[in-house]
């Protein structure tokens, strides 16, 4: 079973609820409020699955995605979006995500 998650989430809110969430179900999340910040996060530490939104500040979370299947083809990682649409999801499915999440969770 997988522990460590990284949460890629600019809504304060909804990430340390995911975070408590996650935390009650036995998993160790960490959070990052930007793509950037994520990316930093991950050449640190190996988080086993991302949880990336989509609208981020500075970097999408799709070209967060890109990056981090470029540096390790085998990460997992989950796009969320609250504005999500087929083609979103197709774009994201193409650049290699596990799966596309629509908020709310």
């Amino acid at each position: 079973m997988c522990r460590a998650i990284l949460i890629i989430e600019d809504e304060t809110t909804l990430a340390r609820n995911l975070a408590t969430y996650l935390e009650r179900l036995g998993y160790e999340p960490r959070i990052a409020g930007s793509a950037e910040e994520g990316l930093a996060l991950i050449a640190q530490w190996r988080p086993e699955v991302v949880l990336c939104d989509h609208n981020l500040p500075g970097l999408s979370g799709l070209d967060a995605l890109r990056r981090m299947r470029s540096a390790d083809p085998d990460a997992r990682v989950v796009m969320m979006t609250g504005y999500g649409s087929t083609e979103l999801a197709m774009d994201a499915m193409r650049a290699g995500a596990a799966d596309f999440l629509t908020k709310p969770l």
